[in-house]
């Protein structure tokens, strides 16, 4: 589905409400100030103020498309396809307080103060509702120029720039950036398939079963066993010190081996680890 499919078909939906003319608009918008600032005002007010705020706002749901199609496009990291629901929905909301704070009587569009609380809500929704964990909006705001440096500088240098250019480009501190950064990662399923190199496996397929204390020992004695280089590709493929697996062609690069030479080296360490005894790790392929 494309990014602009659930914008598009909101668009086509507004577009079935007419617009308001102008001497409609302020029509409506006393009627919603008759509402609003009278605390004892008739149950007909009341009736009439709502109908009258729900025409404001159903007349003017083209704008909400509109601002979250652009502010959409500024957080191509953050907001996707199956975000944009959720952000028309808080655009709608902002329309609706939009509508409440109207005054006829100040000499403005409806539509210039419509679409500041259109636009204030979208990207408050996108700084504290689009993400699994909340951030702070300061961190939302200051990851959310991380990524535009990013963008600019690829585009400048033609490849992925460095922590230290990203810094200098920030004016900030490159441990800074990697901490917002790591607080920015997006939640995964553990059902998410990942590559793992000839074939895919999911996040699930990398967690280690649970073993007690005399488990591991036992478990780490057998490693130790091995010889020295087997005992560390093992320990870094699997992730048994760092809890993080490392896949065979990253490892080849970390010493100095080609990915042959460390595809062999599990093959026969897992060989020998099974000749002591049978353990829970897949077969190295």
């Amino acid at each position: 589905m494309a990014r602009d499919d659930a914008t598009t078909h909101w668009m086509n939906a507004a577009g079935r409400h007419p617009l308001l003319a102008p001497a409609e608009e302020l029509h409506l918008g006393r009627l919603v100030r008759r509402w609003l600032d009278d605390p004892e005002a008739s149950a007909l007010a009341q009736r009439r103020g709502r109908r009258a705020r729900d025409r404001m706002v159903a007349g003017n749901l083209r704008l909400v498309g509109t601002v979250v199609r652009r502010e959409a496009k500024k957080y191509p990291r953050l907001v996707g396809p199956s975000e944009i629901p959720d952000m028309l929905q808080a655009g709608a909301i902002g329309l609706v307080r939009g509508a409440e704070k109207f005054d006829p009587e100040r000499g403005y569009k409806f539509s210039t103060l419509a679409f500041w609380w259109i636009w204030q809500a979208t990207t408050r929704w996108v700084a504290t509702d689009c993400r699994t964990i909340r951030l702070p909006v300061a961190h939302a705001e200051e990851l959310s120029k991380i990524y535009k440096a990013t963008d600019r500088l690829i585009e400048r240098l033609g490849r992925p720039p460095t922590r230290q250019e990203l810094a200098a480009e920030l004016g900030t501190d490159g441990d800074l950036i990697d901490a917002r950064l790591r607080a920015g990662q997006p939640c995964l399923s553990l059902d998410y398939m990942v590559a793992n190199e000839e074939d895919q496996a999911s996040f699930l397929d990398f967690l280690p079963a649970p073993l007690a204390d005399d488990q591991y020992d036992h478990l780490y004695g057998l490693i130790d066993s091995l010889p020295p280089l087997q005992a560390m590709l093992i320990r870094e493929h699997y992730g048994l010190d760092s809890c993080r697996w490392t896949g065979k062609t990253q490892l080849a690069k970390d010493f100095g081996l080609t990915t042959e030479r460390v595809r062999q080296e599990l093959r026969e360490a897992h060989g020998r680890l099974q000749g002591q005894e049978q353990l829970s790790l897949p077969t190295p392929t």
